[in-house]
Formats: structure tokens, C-alpha cells, sequence
């Protein structure tokens, strides 16, 4: 009778040690979420915002050098020329705006990867819930969103660059 006493008290031990260690690795598991998430709000807003100040000073600085060239080296630029710079302020005003979708749109990747995020902890912590183990925890949209804008944001700007440059050139040479 002893015996069997040990034995269920072994069992019981054993079991309790595994359920120690499930809530630890579970724990962990949190933990690591937690640290994800934070960090990914974290370099999201501050990748964003390195872009969009470095981006605003090179258009900005170009429409304002633009502007300073011509009235002081070039007031009257050759006629031919005037396409160049016509081109080059509505390529960097569309970049512009471009960008600024793309800062929105970023807002919203951000929101998106945070529900993922949730949605992976809800999927771990619920793995018998089929409702919840259903819904989509990998597809973010807006990523592809923001890569797309961004990349015609830059192909716009260095058109308008290239476009200033080329404008610049010509009328200073003259």
C-alpha cells in the first residue's frame, strides 16, 4: 500500500514538474511576443520617420534650390529648357504626395503586423479553438502597399532630380 502511495505521489510530482514547465515555456513564449511587438511598433515609427524627414529635405531642397537658380544665375532659361524643370517640380511634387500615402499606408501595415502579432498569441494560446486557428495571421497587404509607393515615391524623385540637374547644367553652361 505504501508503495502505491509513492508511486502516486511520483506521478503526481511528475505531472507538476510538467505543468512548471509548460507555464515557463509558455511564459516564455509571451515574453518573446511581447518584446516582438514592442519592437516592431518601435522601428516602425522611427524608420518612418528617418525617411520621411531625409526625403522632405532632399525635395524640399531641390524645389527650393531650383528656385534660387533661376532667379539668380538663370531668369531667363532657355526656352527648350523650361520642359526640364516643368518636369522635374511635378515628378518631386508627385513624389511628394506619393510619399505621404505611403506614410499613411505604413500606419496601417503597422496596425496590421500588430494584429498578427495578437492573432499568433491567441493561435498559441488557443490551439483546439478552429475559429481561431482559421483566421488569417500571415497576410499583410499594406507591406506590399507601402514597397509599391515607396518605390514609385523614389522613381518619381529621381526623375525629378536627374530632370533639375539636366536643367541646371544646360542654363548654367549657357
Amino acid at each position: 500500500m505504501s508503495e502505491n502511495n509513492n508511486q502516486s505521489e511520483d506521478t503526481r510530482q511528475s505531472q507538476s514538474d510538467e505543468e512548471i514547465q509548460k507555464y515557463e515555456y509558455e511564459k516564455t513564449i509571451y515574453d518573446y511576443y511581447l518584446k516582438e511587438r514592442s519592437e516592431t511598433i518601435k522601428l516602425a515609427f522611427e524608420m518612418g520617420g528617418r525617411y520621411e524627414k531625409f526625403y522632405m529635405f532632399i525635395t524640399g531642397g531641390a524645389f527650393i534650390s531650383s528656385l534660387t537658380f533661376i532667379e539668380s544665375l538663370a531668369p531667363n532659361p532657355i526656352p527648350y529648357t523650361k520642359w526640364l524643370i516643368s518636369i522635374a517640380w511635378l515628378t518631386l511634387a508627385l513624389g511628394m504626395i506619393i510619399t505621404l500615402f505611403a506614410i499613411f499606408t505604413s500606419q496601417n501595415a503597422l496596425i496590421r503586423q500588430r494584429e498578427i502579432l495578437d492573432l499568433e498569441q491567441w493561435k498559441h494560446m488557443n490551439p483546439e479553438d478552429k475559429d481561431i486557428q482559421s483566421l488569417d495571421s500571415e497576410t499583410n497587404d499594406y507591406i506590399d502597399k507601402v514597397k509599391r509607393r515607396n518605390s514609385v515615391s523614389f522613381t518619381l524623385t529621381a526623375i525629378g532630380l536627374i530632370c533639375l540637374i539636366l536643367f541646371v547644367i544646360i542654363n548654367y553652361i549657357s
